[in-house]
């Protein structure tokens, strides 16, 4: 499990990876991994768990409750079959967005990402009722522009309600940047939490190897 939230009923919703297809897990799709969400009662017993993914890697690093009782769910996916389409580079991991109902069945699903490794670590649904992604890319094509350089730059992207891409920004230097956290502010912009190891691009005050990195985003 990456990610848990108390849900309105008083239970909770718990989300990560499973190898299994046996014991609390059905529905299992085949490969290294499927993501994983499971929802308990307020005491913790399970009220209903579903296995999405495909023939390869998936998994789910952030969930969140939406305010129309279904979840939100960010990862990613090296799989190109199963529930996931639109896949941008095979082999490679693709970041993929997943909406789900308050039941878990899948409403719709989106692979944001270009040619080479893309991650999301965290989402969050804004006030307009679309979702905000935060992670990393190594890409500089598909749905990606602005890529510094380097190994990966942080990447965000804002989806509509409907997941479509309705702006993305990639942020950093010309080494290793990471977006881990990111939250929408009262004045309607972005804060995000991750490191950095570089020196230049968007990116000042290093103190040296790997550092904390906090940016405001309007």
């Amino acid at each position: 499990a990456y990610s848990i939230q108390q849900t309105r009923d008083g239970g909770y919703v718990v989300a990560g990876y499973t190898s299994s297809a046996d014991g609390d897990v059905s529905g299992f799709q085949g490969g290294w991994s499927d993501c994983w969400v499971v929802k308990l009662n307020a005491t913790g017993s399970i009220e209903w768990q579903k296995a999405f993914g495909g023939s390869d890697f998936d998994t789910v690093t952030s969930i969140q409750q939406t305010i129309d009782g279904g979840y939100i769910v960010a990862g990613n996916t090296v799989s190109t079959d199963g529930d996931v389409s639109s896949f941008h580079g095979k082999g490679k991991r693709n970041i993929w967005v997943v909406k789900l109902n308050a039941k878990g069945s899948i409403e719709w699903q989106k692979t944001p990402g270009g040619s080479r490794w893309s991650d999301a670590s965290s989402i969050q649904q804004t006030t307009d009722s679309g979702y905000i992604v935060a992670g990393y890319t190594s890409s500089a094509d598909g749905d990606v522009s602005g890529f510094q350089g380097g190994w990966s730059d942080c990447w965000m992207v804002k989806l509509n309600a409907k997941g479509s891409i309705e702006w993305q920004k990639a942020l950093g230097g010309s080494d290793r940047d990471e977006a881990r956290s990111i939250q929408q502010t009262a004045d309607g912009g972005y804060i995000v939490a991750g490191w950095t190891e570089s020196t230049d691009g968007d990116v000042s005050g290093s103190h040296g190897s790997r550092d904390a990195w906090v940016v405001k985003l309007k």
